[in-house]
């Protein structure tokens, strides 16, 4: 009886070993997964935020031309060169200067998070001027490359996934609207056309009454 049972014992214990020796390893990759993937989500909403940050600067350059005049040296250039009239119908070209050199210091300073070697490499990004007549906006798209920290079996490089992350701000035209309100008055004036406007005005509220 002793006997039986030690040996049903040793049987289970067997079985323990086994089940121990195939469930370990595929906890500890799923666990290990889990922990990449979030610390991936966290590097993508960093690169999130500054697609975001990037897109409202490009915005507010596009609302205002002068913007990094005023910013740098404290007085803005308001010629007919510097504001460009009408840009929104003719197009709005970022600078460089302005929008890419800072989504690309940005976008180093980001880190690897709890991993090493997980930092945003080869990032690719396009900033655009999107005008659509009744609206216009700024859209950032960026994309980079987020590599394993470990190995797989069989190959020689890490293996690595494209993110991408993208962000739009809209382009407030309200100094615009005003300068070409303004623009069109002193036109009006100029052309005289002003009083004939207020002599028309005048009759057609006398054939009203």
């Amino acid at each position: 009886m002793k006997g039986a049972v030690g040996e049903r014992l040793g049987d289970e214990r067997g079985v323990v070993i086994v089940e121990a020796t195939i469930v370990f390893p595929v906890m500890f990759l799923v666990i290990f997964f889990m922990i990449f993937w979030g610390n991936a989500f966290y590097t993508k909403s960093k690169a999130e935020s500054v697609a975001r940050r990037v897109a409202v600067a490009g915005a507010a350059y596009c609302a205002d031309l002068t913007l990094p005049a005023v910013v740098s040296g404290g007085a803005a250039k308001f010629s007919v060169r510097d504001v460009r009239p009408y840009r929104y119908v003719t197009g709005i070209d970022l600078p460089g200067s302005v929008i890419g050199d800072a989504l690309a210091k940005e976008v180093a300073a980001i880190g690897s998070g709890m991993f090493f070697g997980m930092a945003p490499r080869s990032p690719d990004y396009s900033v655009k001027f999107e005008n659509m007549l009744i609206c216009a906006s700024v859209t950032v798209d960026l994309t980079y490359t987020v590599s394993l920290p470990i190995r797989l079996f069989g190959t020689e490089d890490f293996l690595a996934i494209r993110v991408s992350a993208r962000a739009k701000a809209p382009v407030p035209d309200a100094p615009e609207m005003i300068r070409n309100i303004n623009m069109a008055e002193d036109y009006i004036r100029q052309t005289g056309t002003d009083a004939k406007l207020k002599a028309a005005v005048g009759k057609a509220k006398s054939l009203l009454s």
